[in-house]
């Protein structure tokens, strides 16, 4: 199985809810289910999403996990499945599925975390 695979971050720790919910909302992708957690100053929250994709005639799943430690917020995208036949290729679904995360988190202000 194909992944693609990006860390993001921000130093606005405000709001993090709203600004996970906003990129869930913009995002054209079904939400199959979203879960937050808080332990001391940490806070978290987890979406999965699926999007049918023509080219491969298949879903694609992407994980997204915000997390806040009080310094910056920082998102870890996930990309994967979308392949088909016995070689499960991808014809760059998944690229594409986490590129689109990507821009709209780009949009809020992520930039990306080399390395």
């Amino acid at each position: 199985m194909t992944k693609e695979i990006y860390k993001l971050t921000s130093p606005d720790t405000e709001s993090l809810a709203s600004r996970a919910a906003a990129f869930a909302q913009e995002l054209e992708a079904t939400v199959i289910e979203a879960v937050g957690y808080e332990v001391g100053n940490l806070q978290s929250i987890l979406y999965v999403f699926e999007r049918y994709f023509v080219r491969t005639e298949n879903m694609a799943s992407l994980t997204v996990l915000f997390t806040n430690d009080g310094k910056a917020v920082t998102v870890d995208v996930i990309a994967s499945g979308a392949g088909e036949g016995i070689l499960n290729i991808t014809w760059g679904a998944n690229g594409s599925f986490a590129k689109m995360a990507v821009d709209l988190l780009a949009k809020q202000g992520f930039t990306p975390v080399e390395g």
